[in-house]
């Protein structure tokens, strides 16, 4: 079964498993020659061959460019911590301040910032 052109545009073959708009001659001999058909024989394992098995079985990131979003969002909130977390540091330090004074002035200027 050809696809035809109506008005310019070709319609998809139905001939196959999948509606195919340019490429219909696979699905046509998928279909003719029943390739595909008796996949589940008793003559072939279920069980794949070792090198069509997935590397790695329990992967959290499947897609790569969402985990690298993630890693990438991660690794600037740790290093900000980070810069955060030294640069008090370095204020205590200069200041002579011990750490009992340091986590004082921080609940004050958190209680400034709350509304009276």
């Amino acid at each position: 079964m050809a696809s035809s052109n109506l008005g310019g545009r070709k319609t998809p073959s139905i001939a196959g498993s999948r509606a195919s708009v340019y490429s219909h001659g696979s699905t046509v001999r998928t279909v003719r020659t029943g390739v595909g058909v008796g996949k589940g024989s008793s003559r072939h394992s279920s069980k794949p061959a070792w090198y069509r098995r997935p590397i790695l079985r329990h992967v959290f990131y499947t897609d790569l460019q969402r985990g690298a979003w993630h890693i990438g969002f991660y690794s600037l909130v740790s290093k900000v911590r980070y810069q955060v977390t030294t640069a008090h540091l370095d204020i205590m330090d200069e200041w002579h301040i011990s750490v009992s004074e340091s986590v004082d002035l921080v609940h004050l200027w958190l209680r400034s910032l709350l509304p009276p």
